[in-house]
């Protein structure tokens, strides 16, 4: 064959080559953009197959791939799954008292996010350890076509408070007049009852505040100094 013969076969299956490489990169593309990844997260009452431990109200902990589908639809808020070992199982809310991804805790509870008396069963971040006489808990919820940004609401547990039951920091049982219904249930500290009735530096959330920061530093300082009241 002659030189040319030889250099247009080349030419031609250094094309055919390319050809095959742009399909496979192509059908690849069309693959994994269509795709939803494996694991994800994208708020706590909204993650699929994220590897974390499951706490029970019995006191059992089991560890395994943890899918909750409250936000997006996909399955009952009467329920979880949880996935060891390759097999899934369904969990009822009734058994749960919360789950842990890497160092967030992540307890159940019941909220009044919206303020008009209807609660759901929902997991709130922990912000404080589990030997606080108050607790506190962060809920966020992501942003949707109506409010255009994920949101942030807070909640605390008093002693006496049942397993899943909550107040709003911005709810009626503490707003309006932050300094005189907070100051009541820490009334049995009068110390810090005081501060929180004179309005102190620190210890006072004005009403419709809407600093998150400045609701956690406050409440956070109010239930740190509760913990520590003799």
């Amino acid at each position: 064959m002659s030189p040319k013969g030889n250099q247009y076969n080349l030419v031609m299956k250094m094309a055919s080559f390319r050809r095959k490489a742009f399909v496979q990169i192509l059908l690849s593309l069309i693959l994994f953009s269509g795709c939803k990844p494996v694991s994800w997260m994208n708020s706590p009452n909204d993650l699929h197959q994220q590897r974390g431990t499951l706490f029970f109200v019995n006191g059992i902990q089991e560890d395994g791939l943890i899918t909750v589908n409250f936000e997006s639809g996909l399955s009952s808020r009467n329920y979880i799954e949880l996935t060891r070992e390759g097999a899934t199982k369904k969990v009822t809310l009734q058994s749960i008292r919360g789950y842990r991804l890497d160092k967030d805790q992540y307890t159940l509870k019941e909220v009044d996010v919206d303020f008009s008396g209807s609660r759901h069963l929902l997991f709130v971040r922990q912000i404080t350890r589990d030997s606080s006489r108050i607790g506190f808990y962060e809920l966020y919820q992501q942003k949707t076509s109506t409010t255009g940004e994920g949101m942030y609401s807070y909640f605390i547990s008093l002693p006496g408070h049942g397993l899943y039951e909550t107040w709003n920091i911005a709810g009626r049982e503490l707003e309006p007049d932050f300094n005189v219904k907070m100051s009541r249930v820490v009334s049995d500290c009068p110390s810090l009852a005081s501060k929180i009735l004179d309005k102190a530096q620190g210890y006072f959330l004005p009403a419709y505040t809407r600093s998150d920061a400045r609701k956690v530093r406050v409440i956070n300082k109010i239930i740190e100094e509760y913990n520590s009241c003799k």
